[in-house]
């Protein structure tokens, strides 16, 4: 009997030591940094191409990181979207010695599916024309991360046809940022 209750204390301290090591892990993962989470989904990608120049992104494996900022990031490596099959995101680069570029099969090409676009659009609008009204505002920054369901051409289309012009951006902690300035004048550096 007494072996029994030695069992059970050795169990669950091995329980609740297995138990703090997961919520400490999952804890650190969630305080990563948003560049540090970027730069792994760019090795992730590049890790993942083929000969052909395919590639794909699971994009359930990036916490905080939309499918629009995936594909962002695969273009601003010289990748294409080819499609998207569940979860996973296909991507294409042109390869320079055929002359052609390969689709990836077994995609479907539905896009924008991710849930509060519209929400965020509508935020978008509202944030563009509200700082529009403010004559003495010569630059605006937006928060891309907070705009993740949005592709990032429609972010700066939207903001050029409220008379902003696309200056920068820049990542740092958590935050991925877009400087703009109205059309015509300097962003203080």
């Amino acid at each position: 009997m007494i072996i029994y209750y030695i069992f059970l204390v050795v169990f669950g301290l091995f329980a609740a030591a297995f138990l703090f090591i997961g919520i400490f892990a999952l804890i650190q993962h969630r305080r990563q940094p948003l560049q540090q989470r970027l730069e792994q989904v760019r090795q992730d990608l590049l890790k993942k191409e083929s000969t052909t120049g395919a590639s794909e992104l699971n994009a359930g494996m990036y916490s905080k990181i939309s499918n629009e900022m995936l594909r962002d990031i695969a273009e601003s490596e010289g990748f294409r979207f080819t499609g998207k099959s569940n979860r996973y995101l296909g991507f294409q680069r042109a390869l320079s010695q055929s002359g052609e570029t390969r689709a990836s099969l077994g995609f479907s090409s539905a896009v924008g599916d991710d849930f509060g676009e519209k929400r965020q659009r509508e935020s978008l609008h509202q944030t563009l024309s509200t700082t529009g009204d403010t004559a003495d505002r010569s630059s605006l920054t937006l928060r891309r991360d907070e705009l993740g369901a949005l592709p990032k051409a429609e972010i700066l289309r939207t903001a050029q046809e409220h008379g902003w012009e696309y200056q920068s951006e820049e990542i740092s902690g958590n935050e991925w940022r877009l400087t703009f300035q109205r059309d015509g004048q300097a962003v203080k550096a």
